[in-house]
This record gives C-alpha cells, sequence and structure tokens, in this order.
C-alpha cells in the first residue's frame, strides 16, 4: 500500500474450521492509529464479507467464509482497557446473546503487552507469544526468545509462507481495496481537518465578534452619555443658569 509510513496491509486466506472453505482476513499492521481507527475497521472488514461472491450455480448464504479483521497496533491505543488482544463480534450486549455471525474484528494492541515481558516463553499463552513476536520480531535483542517462540508455535513459524495464499483475482481485488483504503483514509483525514478548523474558526470568530461588541458598546454608550450631557447644558443655559453655575454643579464644586 502507498500510505507504507503509516499501515501494513496483507489480505490473507486461512486454513480454519470453517465447513465454507478458507477463511478471510485482512491484517494490518498501524504503527499510528486514526481516531475513527475502530469505525474503519468495521468498514473494512464489511467490505471484505460482502466481497464474496455467491451469484450463480447451488451457492447460498451458508456458503460465505469466516472473515477476519486483524488490527495490529503497534503505538497508541484504541480501546480504553489494559486488554492487549479484543475479539468483537456482533452481539446483544443487553442479553449476551451471539448473533453467530461469520465477521469478526480482532485489535492487537502492542502497547499493552509489558505485563508478560519477563515470562518464560514456556510459560506464555499462545496468544502472547503472538503478541511478543509482532512486537520483537526486529529487535536483535530478543532474537534468542523470538527463536524459541518459533520453536512452540509452528503457526509463526509459518505466518510468513502460508499465511498469504491469494489467487490472481483476489490479488486485483486486494490491489484495488488498498487503494480504496488510501484514498478514504486521506479523505476521512482532511475532512477531520477540516471540520476541527471550522471549529476553531468558529469559536474564534465568536470571541471576537463579543470583544468588537463589547468595544462597540463602550464607544456607543460613551456618545450617547456625551450627547445627553450636551442636551441637558443647554437646556439649563436656556433656562438662564449661567455657564459658572452649571461648570460648579457638574464638576462637583
Amino acid at each position: 500500500m502507498r500510505d507504507r509510513q503509516i499501515r501494513y496491509d496483507i489480505n490473507c486466506k486461512l486454513d480454519g474450521a470453517d465447513p465454507a472453505g478458507e477463511e478471510l482476513a485482512d491484517v494490518e499492521m498501524t504503527l499510528y492509529p486514526d481516531k475513527f481507527e475502530p469505525v474503519r475497521m468495521e468498514y473494512y472488514t464489511g467490505k471484505l464479507f460482502s466481497g464474496q461472491d455467491l451469484r450463480g450455480g447451488m451457492a447460498d448464504y451458508g456458503a460465505l467464509r469466516l472473515t477476519y479483521q486483524i488490527s495490529i497496533v503497534v503505538n497508541g491505543r484504541v480501546v480504553g482497557d489494559e486488554e492487549f488482544l479484543h475479539e468483537f463480534r456482533y452481539y446483544d450486549a443487553e442479553r449476551g446473546v451471539s448473533l453467530g455471525g461469520r465477521t469478526c474484528i480482532i485489535t492487537l494492541e502492542l502497547s499493552k503487552i509489558g505485563g508478560f515481558m519477563k515470562k518464560p516463553v514456556a510459560e506464555m499463552t499462545a496468544k502472547e507469544r503472538w503478541a511478543f513476536f509482532f512486537r520483537y520480531c526486529a529487535d536483535m535483542g530478543e532474537r534468542s526468545r523470538i527463536n524459541e517462540i518459533l520453536r512452540y508455535e509452528e503457526g509463526i513459524a509459518m505466518a510468513g509462507e502460508a499465511l498469504l495464499t491469494i489467487s490472481r483475482d483476489e490479488r486485483e481485488r486486494a490491489r484495488l481495496l488498498s487503494e480504496l483504503k488510501y484514498e478514504l483514509d486521506m479523505q476521512s483525514r482532511m475532512v477531520s481537518a477540516k471540520r476541527e478548523g471550522r471549529a476553531e474558526g468558529l469559536q474564534e470568530g465568536i470571541q471576537k465578534g463579543l470583544q468588537e461588541g463589547l468595544q462597540k458598546g463602550k464607544q456607543e454608550g460613551l456618545q450617547e452619555g456625551l450627547q445627553k450631557g450636551k442636551e441637558e447644558i443647554l437646556d439649563l443655559l436656556r433656562g438662564g443658569r449661567s455657564l459658572e453655575d452649571i461648570l460648579k454643579e457638574y464638576g462637583g464644586g
């Protein structure tokens, strides 16, 4: 993908237990997640799931394959708790009933993995080993532990070779999806920046308007007071009062 400083994107087919066939996955490694990351993950999960073609033949909805959006987040946080791994599926939150759907969003937040860093590899869970691998696979200082993890987890050792098995048509779909992601990510950032700019501009405009209105009100009040005082003095002069008496009265002396 073109925006490689921010995201690394792999479209995959996984050998799983799904009776409908190989499972689909979009795996992303995100260095710095955007504030709209959760809804972005949901959108591309839907794109990948709905990209399956059921037209023709004897296919029905039961042929739809399990689909995963796997987001590996290096810095920052997407979920507000301290758990490094989450799986999100459709369910009734009030009653705790699952819809049993075929889509799943998985988040792996590497900034949260400190709790098991010093555990021996043999005592780590499979999830912890995967998290450690993604966090330190390029760190030469952790090479011995990475090699030990590879001996424990055959899936990790085979990931680089077996994970990506997409056909020619799927390669084109993956290319188009990658281009769509780049376009929509840039569009979302620009729209968000414009909205923030408008909000700041509106706040600045309100503040400036209040200040100008206050200043104008002070000036108009001063002018109104001077005019009123002038008219009162003229009325007193017309009534036969001397200017000296008037000045003594207004001057307080």
